[in-house]
């Protein structure tokens, strides 16, 4: 009963996430391609640094799984679940909103940019977390 829950927890927030980034409007953001490369480095510093001091304090306790069934909560306990989450859905609400602004011709897709290049650089972060973490 709780890998049906995780599972259906995660499809839940992935649908809505990438609902809502496919249904941003751009023509409110002052964004460029530039900003969108900007914003998706700082992250995956930042990103970066966090898990790898998160990972030097959790020692041995730290969950390097990714499974669709395990849990994601807490983020303490379940890094690399939560942040591969967050990155799917990221990648495939920028996907979306590309795809969407292309098909409708409403304009500037940028938002669409500035959520793929984010969630390719937080799955860039976590493969490198999870390369340094193997023995």
């Amino acid at each position: 009963m709780e890998k049906k829950f995780w599972v259906g927890a995660k499809l839940v927030i992935f649908l809505i996430s990438i609902f809502y980034v496919a249904s941003m409007d751009e023509s409110v953001s002052n964004f460029d391609i530039f900003d969108a490369a900007l914003i998706s480095f700082v992250t995956f510093i930042a990103l970066s640094v966090w898990l790898f001091l998160h990972r030097k304090r959790m020692g041995a306790g730290l969950d390097t799984s990714i499974t669709l069934s395990g849990p994601f909560w807490p983020m303490t306990y379940h890094p690399f679940q939560f942040w591969t989450l967050a990155s799917m859905t990221a990648i495939c609400g920028g996907i979306a909103n590309i795809s969407a602004t292309l098909v409708s011709g409403r304009g500037s897709n940028i938002m669409g940019f500035v959520s793929l290049f984010m969630g390719v650089a937080v799955a860039v972060a976590i493969a490198i977390q999870i390369r340094l973490t193997k023995p």
